[in-house]
């Protein structure tokens, strides 16, 4: 039954990834940090202007981490969820997640649902 549990928790983690554009928002901050390199770099832009356009892309850098954050929380509420009702179903989900062996198992099974997932999805 804990197995159980745990293998729909990573279902539907997964599904929650790719329904909230997770990958979306971590592009944007990659390309953020890009472009902030770049200016950086840049021996063609005053320091003047660097210091208004850093200014701005640490703005858009905080509001993307911050989305970043609640969509983790989000994305892991099937675990918290289920850690909090396992002492009412006399189950030991917590024990399990914790332990080496079932940390590793969710990655592979999450990893191995989203590849199966991703290639036979057909978008409509």
């Amino acid at each position: 039954m804990n197995i159980a549990i745990i293998a729909l928790c990573c279902i539907v983690t997964v599904e929650l990834v790719l329904f909230t554009r997770f990958f979306t928002i971590t592009k944007k901050i990659s390309s953020i940090y890009h472009k902030t390199k770049w200016v950086i770099t840049s021996h063609g832009i005053s320091d003047h202007w660097k210091e208004k356009v850093l200014q701005k892309y640490a703005c858009l850098n905080f509001i993307n981490t911050l989305k970043l954050m609640i969509l983790l929380i989000v994305v892991f509420i099937p675990f918290y969820v289920a850690i909090a009702l396992s002492p009412y179903m006399h189950l030991q989900i917590e024990t399990i997640l914790i332990a080496p062996s079932g940390i590793i198992g969710t990655t592979l099974f999450a990893t191995i649902y989203g590849m199966m997932r991703k290639k036979h999805y057909v978008k409509k």
